[in-house]
C-alpha cells in the first residue's frame, strides 16, 4: 500500500486509469483524516478519560442501593469504557474539550474534503478533455454517435499546439499577402491507442477522421477560415485494417489560399511541420503539432531567418481558463461545437474526394 501511495499521479493514470487514482485519493483522504484524530485520541482523550472517576462513582452508588456485584452491568466494570467519555462526569468542565475538538475535527474534515474534491475534479476534467496516449479512457472507449465524434474530433486542438506565434505574425501582416500553406501531421500511432482508430470507421477510425480534423482546426486558428474545396488521395500502408492510414490533400480557401496537408499513422521517424508562405515572408514551424509545448517557429524574410519566442503557457491551465471564460459568457480561444462541426465536414469532404477521385466542395450544412 505504501508503494502505491508513492506512485506519481501521472504514472498511476497512465497504467491503471482514472478510477485507480480516485481509489488512491480516497485512501489518502482516510489516512489524512483519521491519523491526526487517532493521535489526538491516544495522546489526549484516552489519558483524560482514564483519569476520570464517573464509572467508579456509579459503581459505588449501585452497590449502596443494594445491587449485587454478580449482576453488575458490564459497562461499569469494563476497562474499555474507562477510556471513553462515559468515565467523565457530565458536569466536569473537561467535557468542553470534546466540544472544541469536535468542531476542530469537523472544520478540518470539511477543509480536507473540499481540497480533495477540487483537486480530483480538476484532474478528471483534464483527463476527459485531453487526448493522447496518456488518456487510456478515451483510447479504449470509442465514440459511437456523430455527436460524440464531433466532441472528440472538434476539441481545442489549436490550444494543444504552439501555433499562437504564427497566428500573431499572420495577423500583424509579417508575411504580406498569404498564398499557400503546407502542413505535415504524419506520425506513428502508439499501440495503446490504436484499437478502433485502425479498424472501425463508424467509431471515427482512419487517419482522416482522426487527424485531418485537427489540421483543419489548426489552419482555421491561424488563417481565420475553413476550406471551401478539397482534393484528396488516401492509401493503406498495412497498419490499418480496411481503412486509410495515410492521406494527402489540397485545400482551397475562399481567400485564394491553397494548403497542402499530410496526415499519417505509420511514420515513426517523421517530423511534423507547418509552413505558411506570403509575398513578404514565410513561417516555418517544426515539432509544434503535438500536445507538449515546444518546437521551433522561424520567420524568413528579407532580413534573414529569425526564430520566434514560443508561448510556454501550461496548456492544461489555459484550457481550464478558457472553459471558465466560456461558462461566464466571456471571449475565449477554445474551439466550440461549431468548430467541431466544420472540422468534421472537412474530413468527410476529404474522404469523399478520395473515394470519387474528384475535387469536392465542403458541405458545412
Amino acid at each position: 500500500m505504501t508503494h502505491v501511495l508513492r506512485v506519481p499521479d501521472k504514472e498511476l493514470v497512465a497504467t491503471a486509469g482514472i478510477d485507480a487514482l480516485a481509489f488512491i485519493r480516497v485512501c489518502q483522504f482516510g489516512i489524512q483524516l483519521f491519523f491526526p484524530i487517532t493521535v489526538l485520541s491516544v495522546c489526549v482523550f484516552i489519558p483524560v478519560h482514564a483519569s476520570g472517576s464517573a464509572l467508579d462513582q456509579e459503581r459505588e452508588d449501585y452497590m449502596k442501593m443494594g445491587g449485587s456485584a454478580e449482576k453488575l452491568t458490564y459497562g461499569l466494570s469494563s476497562r474499555l469504557m474507562r477510556t471513553t467519555a462515559a468515565n467523565i462526569d457530565d458536569a466536569d468542565k473537561v467535557m468542553w474539550l470534546h466540544v472544541v475538538a469536535n468542531w476542530l475535527i469537523v472544520g478540518y474534515a470539511t477543509w480536507l474534503l473540499r481540497r480533495h474534491t477540487r483537486t480530483f475534479a480538476l484532474l478528471r476534467q483534464l483527463y476527459l478533455t485531453t487526448a493522447g496516449d496518456t488518456n487510456l479512457w478515451r483510447a479504449v472507449h470509442m465514440p459511437t454517435t456523430i455527436l460524440q465524434q464531433m466532441l472528440v474530433q472538434g476539441r481545442e486542438v489549436e490550444a494543444e499546439m504552439d501555433v499562437r506565434a504564427m497566428r500573431e505574425q499572420v495577423a500583424a501582416g509579417a508575411l504580406g499577402r498569404l498564398s499557400s500553406a503546407r502542413l505535415s501531421h504524419s506520425v506513428y500511432l502508439p499501440k495503446p491507442i490504436q484499437g478502433w482508430r485502425l479498424t472501425d470507421r463508424a467509431a471515427g477510425g482512419g487517419v482522416v477522421l482522426d487527424i485531418a480534423v485537427h489540421n483543419a482546426d489548426s489552419l482555421a486558428f491561424i488563417l481565420g477560415e475553413y476550406p471551401t474545396h478539397v482534393c484528396a488521395m488516401t492509401s493503406n500502408t498495412g497498419m490499418a485494417n480496411g481503412l486509410e492510414d495515410n492521406a494527402m490533400s489540397i485545400w482551397q480557401y475562399a481567400s485564394g489560399i491553397t494548403a497542402f496537408t499530410h496526415q499519417g499513422f505509420n511514420t515513426p521517424f517523421a517530423e511534423t511541420h507547418l509552413q505558411l508562405h506570403g509575398d513578404a515572408g514565410s513561417l516555418h514551424a517544426t515539432g509544434v503539432l503535438s500536445q507538449a509545448p515546444g518546437g521551433v517557429v522561424a520567420l524568413s524574410n528579407t532580413s534573414g531567418r529569425t526564430e520566434l519566442p514560443l508561448d510556454n503557457d501550461n496548456l492544461y491551465q489555459r484550457v481550464i481558463r478558457n472553459m471558465h471564460a466560456a461558462i461566464a459568457g466571456q471571449p475565449h480561444a477554445n474551439a466550440d461545437g461549431w468548430a467541431g462541426v466544420r472540422s468534421l465536414a472537412v474530413a468527410h469532404a476529404v474522404l469523399q474526394s478520395a473515394a470519387s477521385g474528384r475535387t469536392v466542395e465542403v458541405a458545412y450544412g
